[in-house]
């Protein structure tokens, strides 16, 4: 039965509600993306971006990809110790573990292999089946707390979309601004761009009509981040 012409019920009150308490929330500033001039004064809903700090572009990958849910950790070295992997192997029950084909994936597989880990370099059926997926990704998005898996250098993208849980190693220098920071260095490489790009905030979600999110779907539902030095 529809209700009377103007009269909210059930779901509709409630998700309407909601969306009326986030218009007027306070929206954070982007500098690289500010909203349009007049856009508030026009009656158009605001879009929420998170801050970028120009001068601090791992503080705000830090602080960004956070807010998305990702476990970050900052370390020191070029790569993460054995005390934090044998913390992530007992917290995550770890035992088997497959990698990308990128350089640093691969010696942090060697270390979680001496640490008594199943490991091998990933297949679509053995990523399927791994507790966790290593892969150290092209870039980081500081504006979006975003991790960039480029299958060129990864190897394809089983090791990121598959396994239950994902660590991914980014070093400082890989971190950039924007998106659009990470497409221009596409532009400029002379074999263009590569066969597949995945970008990664946060872990698997998504959401049905019910209004219900739901965690690791279509992929891990936890993504540890160890940015390096």
């Amino acid at each position: 039965m529809s209700s009377p012409e103007g009269v909210e019920s059930g779901d509709r009150r409630a998700f309407l509600s909601r969306a009326r308490a986030n218009a007027q929330r306070d929206h954070l500033e982007n500098t690289a993306h500010p909203l349009p001039s007049g856009s508030l004064a026009d009656g158009l809903v605001p879009i929420g971006y998170r801050v970028l700090e120009a001068a601090d572009l791992v503080g705000s990958f830090v602080r960004n990809a956070t807010t998305a849910l990702l476990e970050v950790h900052r370390i020191p070295s070029p790569l993460p110790s054995d005390e934090f992997l044998r913390a992530l192997i007992e917290t995550e029950g770890v035992r088997s573990v497959v990698t990308s084909t990128d350089p640093l994936a691969i010696s942090v597989g060697d270390r979680l292999r001496e640490l008594g880990c199943d490991v091998s370099r990933h297949t679509p059926q053995g990523a399927a089946s791994a507790d966790l997926g290593v892969t150290s990704p092209r870039w980081g998005i500081a504006a979006t707390g975003s991790l960039v898996q480029d299958s060129s250098t990864e190897g394809g993208r089983a090791a990121s979309l598959l396994p239950r849980k994902h660590l991914a190693i980014l070093p400082t220098n890989r971190i950039v601004g924007t998106t659009a920071d990470v497409l221009t260095t596409f532009k400029d490489r002379a074999d263009g761009m590569p066969a597949n790009v995945v970008l990664i905030t946060g872990p698997s979600r998504t959401g049905d009509i019910e209004m219900i999110l739901t965690i690791g779907v279509h992929g891990p539902v936890k993504v540890v981040v160890a940015v390096v030095d």
